[in-house]
């Protein structure tokens, strides 16, 4: 699996290009036209809550089963039609086209094929989705052991779930926005034990975390598009609604403030063929998605994997370089505490503006800062016509905690929140909701391009909290949270139960209100007993390695154990007695 399959074509031209990164952060690229679709899934938090009350903690690999397939077909589709996917979004899909600079055609004749281009593949999609079904097995993967054990199994039960899509377009300017922390290597603190290296590294020079997301009108017009159609509509703006009419002289009937075409629409195939006719001739080998032709191997700048590494979470970035050589990811399912932040005062219209954009980087900083100190995700960043959101995991392949996840969490999201009113000029302009549970960790997407996902209920609730009026300036989380953290942190608990949507019953919510001095006690390394051999080994292989540094390639440390036995402990102590320009990931 080629890495570069994990980012938007934007971000891959900026890995492969020399001397292009690292650039000084906040960065606001604006391109004056483009269009942009936000595909969304419509049915899918239902189908999440029918699968965990049936399946319980193995509902998250069936959602996966699920919803990948959509999420391969809508890749297929926009990169059929020389688009991008710019982010895979739970059950949506935020994909723009945009004008290549290398394309020698002149603009408004590129702008209409690209607009037709865009139609087409929305077309197609409502056609695909018009009678979209899923049928889940219900029933237990297991069988019987023995002959004595095994008696007339069951008739299968399955879940019949409609998925349809609807598709809201917006055309116009666009920003791709670049932010990012100080520092990848600010998380271990120093305690006196570590030991420093007499050996430089040669691979010292690590970006900081960074994260991409675009904004712009194009943006929040197709949000505001989506928000106004149901289920099988394709919404457009009247700018779009022009072109139709100049370039294949088709008139559209019009919904709410928007244009729209169903999936039930008598004239869909007549608009394919009239915007076939009119491109064919036009067609144009410069215009493509450069997307799914992912570029050689041996053409691309030397640091393109440091770079790329620095726009990929944590969870993944660490196996990067088993990527790059033919590894693959496995799918997991895994026990996790899920942190969704809403900045509700950045829209997509103004957050490129210089002071919005210096106010959400200093907000970047500091979670950035917090997810590596409690060796936490960052799993994206996203904008919509609404309000800025970023995901924030803990318990993914490689950053788990032997004493849970929620604590650690809890932590980073109080001291964020703490931070907040130091960043934004209003002081409550965020809203965060906590909540822990199993969730599916895995990639979805298509070969050429895919990305790292968490799907559960668990993240459905935590953008549920973080969305409700009570969590303005504050941090809600819970009662599976609350549970694992009542002794670390005052809580107001006599808050009334909520509905939160896809969920068929009242939920308990809690606020914490502050911490003990319990939490402090988590940073602190224990005394490791017990494994004097082992440290002993470590310590005898870090000298080989010093005195080898430049002479092969970089070295691999594996603990393997059963759980609880002290491995997170004796990874702690070793990275202790590392120099941080030691580590290459």
């Amino acid at each position: 699996m080629d890495p570069l399959v994990f980012l938007p074509q934007h971000v891959r031209t900026l890995v492969g290009l020399n001397n292009s990164i690292p650039f000084t952060l906040p960065q606001a690229l604006r391109e004056d036209f483009a269009l942009v679709a936000i595909i969304d899934i419509s049915g899918y938090s239902k189908l999440s809550s029918k699968l965990e009350a049936a399946l319980g903690s193995d509902s998250g690999a069936r959602i996966k089963e699920v919803i990948n397939p959509p999420m391969d077909l809508i890749t297929q589709h926009v990169h059929r039609y020389c688009g991008s996917i710019v982010k895979l979004a739970g059950d949506a899909v935020i994909a723009c086209w945009t004008l290549d600079p290398d394309v020698t055609i002149h603009t408004d004749t590129y702008q209409k094929i690209l607009s037709l281009n865009v139609l087409l593949c929305c077309l197609e999609l409502l056609e695909v989705f018009h009678s979209y079904e899923v049928l889940v097995n219900l029933s237990s993967d297991q069988s019987p052991t023995s002959q004595d054990s095994a008696s007339t199994p069951s008739p299968p039960q399955y879940l019949h779930q409609k998925l349809a899509i609807h598709i809201g377009l917006g055309v116009g300017p666009l920003d791709h926005i670049h932010v990012g922390g100080k520092s990848i290597r600010s998380h271990r603190p120093h305690t006196g034990r570590r030991r420093a290296s007499s050996m430089p590294s040669p691979y010292s020079q690590t970006l900081s975390r960074r994260e991409y997301f675009i904004a712009g009108e194009a943006l929040a017009i197709a949000g505001a598009n989506l928000n106004l159609g149901d289920r099988g509509d394709f919404l457009f703006p009247e700018t779009f609604h022009a072109t139709l009419q100049e370039t294949i002289g088709v008139t559209c009937v019009s919904k709410n403030d928007a244009f729209c075409i169903s999936d039930t629409d008598p004239l869909l195939e007549k608009m394919q063929l009239k915007a076939f006719k009119y491109i064919t001739p036009l067609r144009n080998s410069e215009i493509e998605s450069k997307e799914q032709k992912l570029p050689p191997a041996i053409g691309r700048n030397p640091m393109y994997l440091s770079h790329a590494k620095a726009y990929i979470d944590n969870s993944i970035a660490k196996q990067l370089v088993t990527l790059e050589h033919g590894g693959l990811i496995k799918d997991q399912l895994r026990s996790v505490s899920v942190v969704f932040i809403k900045f509700g005062g950045f829209k997509s219209e103004t957050v490129a503006e210089p002071e919005n954009l210096k106010q959400l980087q200093a907000c970047t900083q500091v979670i950035v800062a917090k997810v590596q100190e409690y060796e936490g995700c960052v799993r994206q960043f996203n904008c919509d016509d609404k309000s800025l959101t970023a995901l924030l995991v803990w318990g993914l392949e490689g950053n788990a905690h032997e004493k849970g996840e929620a604590q650690v969490a809890m932590m980073a999201a109080t001291e964020i929140a703490k931070n907040m009113p130091n960043c934004l000029t209003d002081p409550e302009g965020f809203s965060i909701g906590v909540t822990t549970g199993v969730v599916f960790a895995g990639i979805v997407g298509s070969k050429e391009r895919c990305d790292n996902t968490v799907l559960g209920v668990v993240v459905n609730n935590a953008a549920r909290l973080m969305c409700l009026p009570m969590c303005h300036g504050t941090v809600l989380c819970d009662e599976e949270t609350y549970k694992s953290t009542s002794g670390l942190f005052n809580y107001i608990t006599d808050i009334p139960e909520v509905t939160l949507k896809g969920v068929p019953y009242p939920v308990k919510i809690y606020n914490p209100m502050g911490d003990s001095t319990a939490p402090k006690a988590l940073n602190e390394l224990t005394l490791i007993s017990g494994r004097e051999r082992e440290m002993q080994l470590l310590e005898a292989s870090l000298e080989v390695w010093r005195s080898s540094a430049f002479e092969s390639k970089p070295k691999n440390c594996i603990l393997i154990g059963p759980s609880g036995i002290g491995k997170t402990q004796l990874t702690s102590w070793l990275q202790e007695q590392i120099d941080d320009t030691e580590i290459l990931w």
